[in-house]
């Protein structure tokens, strides 16, 4: 899938979880590529797989119950399947840096904010434990923190949730990361609070020529800050492609349907009731035969939809598909 030298590459990703139901496939044979500097988004519906891709990537999956599988996951050009657990640890926060959709769970609730973003800077850049501090107040106020001296002292219960998930950026930008995952990170924030957090994020990546993967399930937030997009659909990537090509072009039904649930401010959808994908996703427990989408498609009936799933075929300059209509 890419054309040109990738900072992140993964092939053939399997994520699976042994419970006592059963082996659920959160991820199934899931490959991606993000180039330097690049925005990925990843969007899709809860219980997709996204997050679980992000904590694969970064080796965060306990195993067990987990266990993952891939042909490759490169990171400058290094496989970070085959490094050890120390060398991990040297990469998670400084060349790959990860914020998490609830910095309440995020941050350690008995340490001072300051004191965890300094860490980082002390673990990874070799600072002094004065210099770790002063760098750590001054990216809050870069985040835009008021009096950032005094919330530097704060713990994150005596914080908003607006101002943690800006200490959650100052904290994976504060080494300057190449690769940046934001999983969900403007969720439960109020829509004035998310346009910062988004605008804030996409100065700090102007700043530290960072890539970006960008999980979320708001495709209007992929439309503004990704370059290409990634839909995910029971643990598999079924469509993907340039941001523009994508949203002109959509081409699988998933993704059609995503798009056609999006609220429309045209007169002629004013009192008409929001599309909906018909159907749920099915458990990752029992996917079924075939197409896992199948179920839910208006446009499902040859016996190849029922029988086999379908490969993940290019249909147009970077514009991937998985879809027995394309072939």
């Amino acid at each position: 899938m890419n054309n040109g030298e990738a900072l992140l590459q993964v092939m053939d990703l399997s994520t699976r979880f042994h419970t006592a139901e059963g082996t659920v496939r959160a991820v199934d044979r899931l490959s991606l590529h993000i180039n330097r500097g690049e925005v990925l988004g990843v969007v899709g519906e809860s219980g997709c797989g996204k997050s679980v891709t992000a904590l694969s990537i970064l080796r965060l999956i306990p195993i067990p119950p987990g266990e993952i599988h891939a042909e490759e996951i490169s990171f400058a050009r290094r496989n970070l399947l085959t490094l050890s657990n120390q060398e991990m640890r040297r990469i998670r926060g400084n060349s790959i840096s990860m914020i998490f959709q609830e910095p309440m769970t995020s941050l350690n609730p008995v340490f001072k904010v300051g004191d965890q973003i300094a860490e980082a800077i002390r673990l990874h850049q070799g600072a002094s434990r004065r210099q770790a501090w002063e760098q750590s107040v001054e990216l809050l106020r870069i985040v835009g923190i008021s009096s950032p001296e005094i919330r530097a002292n704060a713990y994150p219960h005596q914080m908003s949730g607006g101002m943690r998930q800006r200490a959650m950026i100052a904290m994976a930008f504060s080494c300057k990361p190449d690769l940046l995952i934001a999983d969900e990170p403007t969720t439960a924030l109020d829509v004035t609070i998310q346009a910062q957090i988004l605008e804030l994020m996409r100065e700090m990546k102007e700043n530290t020529g960072s890539a970006v993967m960008f999980i979320t399930h708001n495709l209007g937030i992929v439309a503004e800050n990704a370059q290409r997009v990634l839909v995910m659909y029971a643990g598999q990537a079924v469509e993907s492609a340039p941001v523009k090509e994508l949203f002109n072009r959509p081409l699988h039904p998933y993704t059609i349907g995503l798009l056609n649930s999006i609220p429309r401010r045209e007169k002629k959808s004013r009192g008409k009731r929001l599309a909906s994908i018909r159907g749920i996703v099915p458990s990752l427990l029992d996917i079924p035969a075939g197409c896992p989408f199948r179920e839910r498609c208006s446009e499902s009936g040859s016996d190849a939809c029922k029988l086999e799933a379908p490969r993940f075929l290019e249909r147009g300059a970077g514009h991937w598909v998985r879809c027995w209509k394309y072939g």
